[in-house]
């Protein structure tokens, strides 16, 4: 189907046709300043049309009325508020009646991180496609500074009038784009709200398991997020580049924070910033239940924090299984019984060695699983994220002298000294598992757009 938006005059049979259609980009701004979250499914929903690109916002959730009011206006969100808007506009190609979304180079990027295809699969030459979660992507070569995608779902999808949570995974696309630039935001830490792990490069002198958070990210690295920020979504980087900038008021907050925890502490100041970094990206880390795009780096830095507290089948997939069962619970909507719901487990393999197998189906059964489970035992999802944070800044202290109520007090200070309730070792190595199979089967993340022309345009 076409695009309402575009006005109606006489469109022609074949050729391009310049700034008729909301871009992308003014919808994926919104989107990321608003934290909004979008409904994926592999189902073909009802409002899908007949173009590939209609069929692919229909797959991620992507509302033709939200394309429209926000794609037609790009804001200067030099601080992250919406301001007056200006006028961005996509360009529309036709071929014999058939319309072809257009993406700028940027657009197309950020289209395929939130849809879960890693971006090194693509050439900017030849013809390359790509096969994930929601289907197949094939780029083509077409005009000198052009190309033409087009996205087909997988073959026997059913046909939903509604979603049901046995069929569709939400994304937050804040977090998405964010976790893909290797960054995380959490409160407010002083004058920083942002946590950015450190690449490692093979030069480096200090290799340990622990260098991504002793190390600070180098000037290369905090451009590199910047800009593919400002690319992405039309967003300033302007805080990136000051994350490696120390005041007084960080200064402040990390000395009477570490007087909170640990009043008669005897660290240096670079030790307590290093354990605070640690807990508030663990307790900030909130993953969803598709295989994420990721840096490298990124994963490499969590996966010494994790690796303590995950758990063999026996201590994860079969625990929900039994609470699952046993408790006789209400399976998530789209599941006959329960025990349907829990034989998808059966299919996790043991996610030490062999992860989610790269697949998103044991992904997100095994994430479906997790949650009912944590509801229905009254853990919250955040208290769960704040234990497992606290432990492994105890871990990272290991052999100091550490009193017994350092995690409690750290605790709860992440909860912001809110009530919460005692998490259980179990919920917390079940939630550290997914975490590990989560970012070892990572979507790898490339910074460099040379793999798309200027134009691309999805059929």
């Amino acid at each position: 189907r076409t695009i309402n938006s575009v006005a109606q005059k006489d469109m022609p049979q074949r050729g391009l046709v310049e700034s008729v259609a909301p871009s992308f980009l003014g919808w994926a701004q919104k989107a990321y300043i608003k934290k909004l979250h979008i409904s994926m499914t592999q189902d073909i929903r009802t409002t899908a049309g007949t173009s590939s690109w209609s069929k692919l916002f229909a797959h991620c959730g992507i509302q033709p009325a939200d394309l429209i009011q926000f794609g037609g206006h790009v804001f200067p969100a030099v601080t992250g508020d919406l301001g007056p808007g200006f006028p961005r506009l996509a360009d529309l190609t036709f071929d014999n009646g058939r319309v072809l979304y257009g993406f700028s180079q940027s657009e197309f990027t950020t289209l395929l991180i939130i849809c879960g295809f890693p971006l090194s699969d693509f050439s900017i030459s030849g013809c390359t496609t790509s096969t994930k979660f929601l289907g197949h992507m094939q780029l083509a070569d077409s005009e000198p500074f052009s190309q033409i995608a087009r996205f087909d779902p997988h073959e026997g999808c059913r046909i939903i009038a509604e979603d049901k949570e046995h069929y569709i995974n939400d994304v937050p696309v804040h977090t998405c784009i964010d976790y893909a630039l290797g960054m995380i935001r959490t409160p407010k830490r002083g004058d920083h709200s942002l946590v950015i792990p450190a690449s490692i490069l093979s030069s480096d002198t200090d290799h340990s398991e622990f260098a991504a958070w002793t190390a600070k990210p180098r000037t290369t690295q905090l451009n590199q997020i910047r800009y593919a920020l400002e690319q992405l979504v039309s967003v300033s980087g302007a805080e990136v580049l000051n994350y490696s900038v120390e005041t007084n008021k960080d200064i402040e907050y990390e000395v009477s924070t570490m007087k909170r925890i640990l009043p008669n502490f005897g660290f240096e100041r670079e030790k307590c910033r290093q354990l605070l970094l640690i807990a508030h990206a663990l307790a900030a880390l909130q993953p969803w239940g598709l295989l994420p795009v990721l840096p490298n780096h990124f994963v490499q830095a969590f996966k010494p924090l994790i690796f303590p507290f995950i758990g063999s089948r026996p201590d994860t997939v079969n625990i929900l299984q039994e609470y699952m069962r046993n408790l006789k619970l209400k399976p998530l909507d789209g599941w006959d019984n329960i025990e349907q719901q829990a034989m998808g487990l059966d299919h996790v393999g043991d996610i030490r060695t062999e992860f989610f197998s790269r697949s998103c189906a044991p992904c997100r059964w095994y994430f479906k699983a997790m949650t009912l489970v944590f509801d229905t035992q009254k853990f919250r999802i955040d208290d769960v994220r704040i234990t497992l944070a606290a432990l492994a800044t105890r871990r990272y202290l290991e052999g100091t002298s550490i009193p017994d109520e350092f995690v409690p007090n750290l605790k709860a200070y992440l909860n912001q000294e809110r009530p919460m309730e005692d998490v259980p070792l179990w919920a917390v190595r079940v939630f550290a598992t997914y975490l590990w199979g989560w970012l070892n089967d990572f979507i790898p993340m490339e910074f460099d757009l040379g793999g798309f022309k200027r134009r691309v345009f999805l059929s």
